[in-house]
């Protein structure tokens, strides 16, 4: 079973429909319908990216909708049952319930719900209006390695999950070179499929990075802003950025990527070399 079937049925799992389902035709011409003037936008991702963060700024505009990963099958579970029960109906809800007053609708997803979905339909065709791809990735692939490896460990994925109580989680966390060297791999995997989906639908995203959005999130609202070809707000401008997620990282994060460049130089090579299409000046792995 390959990864779009595999994902797929978690997606046919939680909407509660037959193991082969497909969005029918005559569905699929109803939600078009229904969305003929929303601009959508996509944005792929790979875990520890900053999406959470991203979610927030674009929602703060107040005309970049609310991108969420609407298709992460936990997310449609924890819908309502008679959302749940039909794709058809779920869809509808999601893309009129958080269009933006301009009729801008945004989602986020990894590839593995990017497979899920197109199990079922692929997003390219639930819009009659050309989507926006943004494609958010980290520019350090070690950092993002470690992040991921932590939040698994403390199970702490958010810093409005974090308290004074909490903290400490991470100090006894152990340094696992397997585990961060499967977590660069699955990133660098993760990032070439997308880029061949990419490719094969003749689409070329806009690269966003979790450096500069972190740096400067107002100025990554106004790059997604551009695309879309809208405006933005001057009073969301003038307030600056109010975002609530915070970056989590802690010396012991700082610790376990010096070790690891220190003590894994070959295997970063070999990953950096395998890595597509990050930008070579700004590079670091």
């Amino acid at each position: 079973m390959d990864e779009r079937e595999r994902f797929g049925a978690l997606l046919r799992e939680a909407y509660q429909v037959p193991s082969d389902y497909v969005l029918p035709a005559e569905a699929l011409d109803r939600i078009r319908t229904e969305n003929t003037n929303v601009t959508p936008y996509v944005i792929l991702f790979t875990a520890r990216s900053g999406s959470t963060f991203l979610t927030h700024e674009l929602k703060r505009t107040g005309v970049l909708s609310l991108p969420q990963e609407w298709f992460n099958w936990s997310h449609v579970t924890s819908q309502t049952e008679a959302n749940a029960r039909s794709p058809e109906a779920y869809i509808s809800n999601v893309v009129r319930e958080n269009l933006s007053k301009n009729n801008i609708f945004g989602l986020e997803m990894n590839w593995l719900q990017y497979c899920a979905l197109s199990a079922i339909c692929p997003p390219q065709r639930l819009f009659p209006k050309r989507i926006r791809w943004f494609m958010l990735r980290r520019r350090n692939l070690v950092a993002q390695a470690v992040s991921i490896y932590m939040a698994d460990m403390t199970k702490l994925y958010h810093s409005y999950e974090i308290d004074d109580d909490k903290a400490s989680a991470f100090a006894s966390v152990p340094y696992d070179a397997e585990a961060l060297k499967r977590a660069v791999n699955e990133f660098v995997r993760q990032e070439l499929r997308m880029n061949q989906m990419m490719r094969n639908n003749h689409v070329s995203p806009i690269n966003l990075y979790y450096e500069d959005l972190t740096a400067d999130p107002v100025g990554t609202a106004m790059l997604v802003a551009n695309v879309m070809g809208i405006w933005l707000p001057e009073d969301y401008l003038k307030a600056g950025s109010e975002n609530p997620i915070k970056k989590v990282a802690t010396a012991r994060n700082q610790e376990f990527e010096e070790t690891f460049r220190k003590e894994e130089q070959a295997f970063l090579a070999d990953a950096l070399d395998r890595r597509p299409d990050v930008l070579a000046a700004a590079q670091t792995i």
